[in-house]
């Protein structure tokens, strides 16, 4: 598991890192899998991911806080689905979900590799 949270723009930058326990409370709480949740994509499930995410930092976080996150991302013109795919990034680079897929096979790359741009051509080094 990286060590590091992915960034993820809600009402302001805020740091997701998934965790097994935090997941497993999220399908405690929801009554279903978050692989499940991810493609169903309703608020309920966005906030309980967005919650579960945020845990590592604040094992106190409610999901009434983080509907109050949502509340503020919409006055601030922040559409659910760029904050699906926040979420997203975060369970890639958490490890949930494969970050690349290499010859037909989802694979599991660094977590810090920037990602191929658009088109595919080789990745821009740093600096």
């Amino acid at each position: 598991m990286p060590t590091a949270p992915t960034m993820v723009l809600i009402d302001e930058m805020r740091p997701l890192l998934y965790r097994s326990m935090d997941m497993m409370l999220f399908e405690d709480q929801v009554g279903t899998g978050w692989l499940t949740a991810i493609t169903q994509r309703n608020e309920k499930h966005l906030v309980y991911l967005l919650w579960a995410g945020l845990r590592y930092k604040d094992q106190s976080i409610t999901p009434s806080k983080v509907s109050e996150y949502l509340d503020r991302a919409r006055d601030k013109d922040r559409s659910l689905a760029e904050l699906w795919e926040g979420v997203g990034q975060a369970l890639r680079n958490s490890g949930f979900l494969p970050r690349e897929v290499q010859n037909g096979i989802p694979t599991m790359t660094d977590a810090n590799t920037p990602p191929a741009p658009p088109g595919g051509g080789p990745v821009p080094g740093p600096g």
